[in-house]
């Protein structure tokens, strides 16, 4: 499998400006996806959710704003033989498709992650970037499964970075029941 398949799956971060509300979400959660799907994250309160069509890739995209940043994440699709793919990879080609990811989207400072954990194989990637003179801290979460890619993304002022809302998030991801 190339780089690009890869990085095709590694949908480009959006996240609007109005990201940083300062309403503070209500304690009541949602769990996203609502249909079948390998993983599950669940949200402070009701995200805007979308069906997104991408070049090669289609899939479900939930967002939120949150006090001081955003959460979003984006479950994708993928055939056997782009999990063979993503199988096969070795931990410095995964590295390096999540660099140049973060790379392409003008993230400065970025730090990759690779490895394995009891939810399978993952790339998490942290970078920065200014925006309107507000240096913020953005992390992503890839983690692959057998037919699904989960992309688990935050977005949140640095000096403030990690909120609660953002570990509970990161926290809440685990397999489908």
């Amino acid at each position: 499998m190339n780089i690009r398949l890869l990085r095709a799956a590694m949908v480009t971060l959006v996240f609007a400006c109005c990201a940083f509300s300062q309403t503070k979400p209500r304690s009541v959660s949602y769990v996203f996806p609502e249909k079948s799907s390998e993983y599950v994250v669940t949200f402070p309160t009701k995200p805007i959710v979308e069906t997104i069509f991408g070049a090669s890739k289609s899939g479900l995209n939930a967002k939120l704003s949150i006090q001081d940043g955003a959460l979003k994440a984006e479950v994708l699709e993928i055939s056997k033989a782009e999990a063979d793919g993503i199988e096969r990879m070795t931990e410095t080609m995964l590295a390096s498709a999540a660099n140049a990811h973060g790379k392409d989207n003008g993230y400065e400072s970025l730090t990759v992650a690779t490895g394995r954990s009891a939810l399978g194989r993952y790339a998490r990637m942290q970078g920065y970037k200014t925006i309107d003179n507000e240096r913020l801290r953005f992390e992503a979460l890839f983690q692959y499964g057998k037919h699904q890619v989960i992309i688990l993304y935050v977005v949140c002022e640095s000096s403030k970075y990690p909120t609660s809302y953002i570990t509970q998030f990161f926290n809440s991801l685990k397999f489908s029941r």
